[in-house]
């Protein structure tokens, strides 16, 4: 089992803030996308110009291909059927190496490929995907309402 003291933050994928490490797991790769846009354009017959009608922001894909380390098969397969059930538990927060944090959704729960033994330990590589939206640390503001007039 992966000791969570041991490895730096730069190699963990923190899940609702349980660190990967909890079940056996570090990042290998992960990968974010740019965000879409999709804009609905008007362009009447016979125009040369358009009118755009709204612009609609859609939400980033993430990837994550985490190392899966253990002394059994059976506790490779126990490891990642229990970060399974976490990642597929609804909208989760996920927290990555670039400091941002993930408000997302599991898209795709990937296959375990065993790679090896290194050592007394068995390591597998499996690629997780997600649907959300990124942004910084979330805070909780208390006190008065405050209304601004512009």
């Amino acid at each position: 089992m992966i000791k969570n003291d041991l490895i730096p933050n730069q190699y963990l994928l923190f899940v609702n803030g349980r660190a990967s490490s909890a079940f056996g797991a570090i990042i290998e790769n992960y990968t974010v996308s740019g965000t879409p846009v999709e804009n609905f354009l008007y362009q009447g017959k016979h125009r040369t110009t358009f009118a755009e009608l709204s612009q609609q922001l859609g939400m980033k894909t993430i990837t994550v291909s985490l190392f899966f380390t253990a002394k059994t098969r059976r506790e490779l397969a126990e490891n990642k059927s229990a970060l399974d059930g976490l990642l597929a538990a609804g909208k989760i927060e996920l927290h990555l190496p670039d400091g941002f944090y993930y408000t997302s959704v599991c898209t795709s729960l990937g296959e375990l490929h065993q790679l090896g033994i290194e050592g007394n330990e068995m390591i597998a590589l499996c690629a997780y995907t997600f649907t959300g939206v990124q942004h910084d640390e979330l805070k909780s503001i208390t006190g008065n309402t405050l209304m601004v007039h512009g």
